[in-house]
């Protein structure tokens, strides 16, 4: 598929919608970790200070990454860079589950902020590579409810999943699996 269709030469398929849409979820999911917090630091010994990192990690690596997955979309496509995006994403998520130290572990999750990064820039770049007019207005509407979703449903399985251990919230990252099924077949 050709990066350089545009929104006449290209109708997205029911693929590409939940490509877009469903990646939209895990814009927002950074702290969908954040009721291990109290496992994580009785586990590793670490503070509070630098537990708290867990959480906030991604989004300092979404601010450093935004404009770097940016230009590195516009060398080398968008479709390239959303599913290189979901595999850093989906592997660094994951992860976080068989960390042995705390700095391990806030490494990992520094890289699961670079993958939001990717995903962000690409997500909303096909939007308006692949919508216009009065459709990509109503595709933009369904993006901010997934994202909504996201939040909602992910954290909350988190929550449920901290009850079992400090390690168990880190396979929520797993629904990138299906997300980049999606985008392989979309995109």
């Amino acid at each position: 598929m050709s990066e350089n269709r545009g929104a006449k030469e290209f109708t997205p398929n029911v693929w590409s919608r939940y490509a877009i849409l469903t990646a939209s979820m895990l814009i927002i999911m950074g702290a969908a970790v954040a009721p291990a917090l109290n496992g994580i630091e009785e586990e590793f010994g670490a503070g509070k200070l630098l537990t708290s990192f867990v959480v906030t990690l991604p989004a300092l690596a979404v601010a450093c990454f935004g404009f770097p997955m940016g230009t590195m979309a516009d060398k080398l496509g968008m479709r390239f860079t959303l599913i290189l995006s979901l595999i850093i994403f989906t592997v660094f998520g994951i992860a976080g589950y068989f960390a042995t130290s705390i700095g391990m572990l806030l490494a990992m999750r520094f890289m699961v902020g670079v993958g939001i990064a990717g995903i962000a820039t690409a997500d909303n770049a096909l939007i308006g590579m692949y919508y216009s007019g009065p459709e990509r207005a109503k595709v933009i509407t369904q993006q901010a409810v997934f994202m909504g979703l996201g939040v909602i449903v992910l954290e909350m399985l988190g929550g449920f999943l901290a009850d079992i251990d400090w390690k168990s919230p880190f396979l929520v990252y797993a629904i990138g699996v299906p997300i980049l099924l999606f985008a392989f077949l979309g995109i």
